[in-house]
C-alpha cells in the first residue's frame, strides 16, 4: 500500500472516529452510560487506527493497536504518557459496559473524561496525519 492509499484509510478511520464522537456526546445527554462510554473508546481507537495505519502499520487486536500507539508515539513523546494511560482506562472502562454481567461501574464523569481524550486523540491524529508526519 502506497503512501495515498495509507492517507485515504487514515482519513476514513479519523471521519468514522468524529462520527463516534459525535454519537458519543447524543449518548451521554441521553444517560445512556454503557453506550456512551463504548462509543467514546472507538472514537479513540478509530484515531489510533488512523495513526497507525498512515504509518504503515495494521494491528490485529485492540491491545495490539493500544501496544503499537505505546511504541510509535507515546515512548517518543509525540503524546503524552498520561494521554496513553487515559486511552488504556477508556478501553477498560468500555470492556466493563460492554461485557459485565450487571450494570457497569462507568459514571458520567467517565464520560466527559472519556470524551476528552478521544477529542485530543483526534485531534492529535488529525493534525498528524494532514500535515505529513
Amino acid at each position: 500500500m502506497n503512501g495515498e492509499d495509507r492517507k485515504r484509510i487514515a482519513l476514513a478511520h479519523l471521519k468514522k472516529a468524529k462520527q463516534f464522537l459525535e454519537t458519543a456526546k447524543f449518548l451521554k445527554e441521553h444517560k445512556m452510560i454503557d453506550s456512551a462510554i463504548n462509543r467514546c473508546y472507538y472514537a479513540a481507537f478509530h484515531a489510533v487506527d488512523a495513526l497507525l495505519v498512515h504509518i504503515g502499520l495494521s494491528p490485529k487486536t485492540h491491545k495490539g493497536a493500544l501496544n503499537l500507539f505505546f511504541l510509535h508515539f507515546v515512548e517518543p513523546q509525540y503524546v503524552s504518557l498520561e494521554l496513553n494511560r487515559d486511552l488504556n482506562r477508556l478501553f477498560a472502562q468500555r470492556m466493563d459496559a460492554d461485557y459485565g454481567f450487571i450494570s457497569s461501574l462507568v459514571t458520567e464523569e467517565d464520560i466527559a473524561q472519556g470524551i476528552s481524550v478521544a477529542e485530543e486523540i483526534i485531534a492529535f491524529a488529525q493534525e498528524w496525519i494532514t500535515s505529513g508526519s
